[in-house]
């Protein structure tokens, strides 16, 4: 079998009932997705932890093919995203994105994700010097940078790893395993803070 003989699977997302998956519900068919092994959510992308997502990446097996419209309908996170498509590789399950034209099938596929990994990587390490820039403006101001804010970069990039895993883990667990680094309540306000950031950051894409 070729790459291009694996079994596919499909994924498709919108962020609210008001939105139709028509589009990409005809793309992926188009490109010779089964309809009965297209994954659906209607759930916003800064949350992975979400119950088509979880479905299809439990329905696909080694070989398969796994296919989305577009790399956005996988999450908002670049970040994140890159963790997913890594995790896939790991487990022999390719993508394509057909509005990139990204087929991980190809050489010229793998390569552009290994150029995403590089820019998810610029991505991480200027929220971590933003952070740092940030607790050096609070020791300027006279605040010790730990005693209210104790989200480092360091457990921030613990907690980004952990929420780009597959499957995703559910919320509670990831509090649960920066129990010893955060409380789950420090862990909960700095994910609404940066599910709202990264919407806003969406928002400004557009």
């Amino acid at each position: 079998m070729t790459d291009y003989d694996r079994p596919m699977v499909g994924y498709a997302r919108v962020s609210t009932g008001d939105q139709k998956l028509d589009l990409q519900m005809d793309a992926l068919a188009k490109f010779g997705v089964d309809r009965e092994r297209i994954y659906t959510d209607m759930a916003s992308g800064a949350n992975f932890d979400r119950r088509g997502l979880k479905s299809v990446l439990k329905a696909a097996r080694a070989g398969d093919t796994m296919v989305v419209w577009k790399l956005d309908r996988l999450g908002r996170s670049l970040y994140e995203v890159v963790g997913l498509l890594e995790r896939l590789e790991k487990r022999d399950i390719k993508l394509v994105s057909i509005t990139e034209s990204l087929d991980a099938r190809t050489p010229m596929g793998k390569a552009m994700i290994h150029i995403l990994a590089a820019m998810a990587q610029l991505e991480r390490d200027l929220i971590i010097e933003r952070t740092k820039a940030g607790q050096a403006a609070s020791r300027a101001r006279g605040r010790v940078p730990g005693r209210r804010e104790k989200m480092t970069p360091e457990i921030e990039a613990k907690a980004e790893a952990l929420l780009a895993e597959l499957p995703p883990l559910a919320m509670n667990e990831i509090a649960e395993r920066l129990k010893d680094h955060i409380s789950r309540t420090k862990f909960f306000h700095w994910k609404k803070a940066r599910d709202e950031r990264l919407a806003a950051d969406r928002k400004d894409e557009i």
